[in-house]
């Protein structure tokens, strides 16, 4: 088979072009194209290089800075338990390697989890905003908080439900209708960005005007 987009060479089975991105198994048409028009259409600088090293230097860094913080608690808790006498050794040291292991059990499933990702779009079905209320023990108040939450539905009919508290940032920028594509690996980017004044970069999610070409944190290409 081959691309409709760009007209690469592709095996029968493919579910995205693997040179433009393009959706090789989506029914509406108006998705298929993917070079960008006056900021609407799914961007082809998803292949820059920079994306997958960013990729690669962020594994890295999130693996080195489990392993400082296993080797943190591996030496701090045999000296705290020395110290104050609550913790004796072996238990200690025991204690002390259970709790590094987990930072790099953390690490390596995030790791694993973003290679098992995959490039698929989807549809903001749902918005909608509540409150909460927080009980802080140190301070023995009750905190009141607002939920922002939307619903990216995924071309296979899953629902992904994204929330943050007390930042509307988000969930303004996304509408009920919004076409959107999960990059694999990182995250949304929108279909139509033609009326926004500014975009997330879909490496590291930092907010970067919509003038710029690539975002200012993490300099990856920005998606436009």
């Amino acid at each position: 088979m081959y691309c409709s987009n760009c007209g690469l060479d592709l095996p029968e089975n493919a579910k995205f072009c693997s040179a433009c991105g393009n959706n090789l198994q989506s029914s509406d048409p108006d998705i298929k194209p993917q070079a960008t028009t006056g900021l609407i259409g799914y961007s082809l600088r998803i292949n820059d290089p920079a994306f997958q090293k960013y990729q690669t230097a962020s594994k890295k860094w999130a693996l080195i800075f489990s392993l400082i913080l296993f080797v943190i608690a591996v030496i701090a808790f045999p000296i705290y338990g020395q110290v104050s006498g609550e913790m004796e050794m072996p238990y200690s040291l025991y204690y002390g390697m259970g709790i590094g292991g987990i930072f790099v059990a953390i690490a390596l499933i995030q790791n694993i989890s973003k290679n098992a990702d995959s490039t698929w779009d989807g549809v903001v079905v749902d918005k909608k905003s509540y409150k909460r209320t927080r009980y802080d023990k140190n301070t023995d108040y009750h905190t009141t908080y607002t939920v922002y939450e939307y619903q990216v539905k995924r071309d296979n009919g899953k629902i992904y439900s994204h929330r943050t508290e007390d930042d509307d940032t988000v969930y303004n920028y996304y509408k009920i209708g919004d076409k959107v594509r999960h990059h694999k690996g990182f995250g949304y980017e929108k279909y139509d960005k033609s009326r926004d004044s500014f975009l997330f970069c879909t490496a590291c999610a930092s907010i970067n005007d919509i003038s710029n070409d690539v975002c200012f944190r993490c300099k990856c290409p920005l998606l436009k």
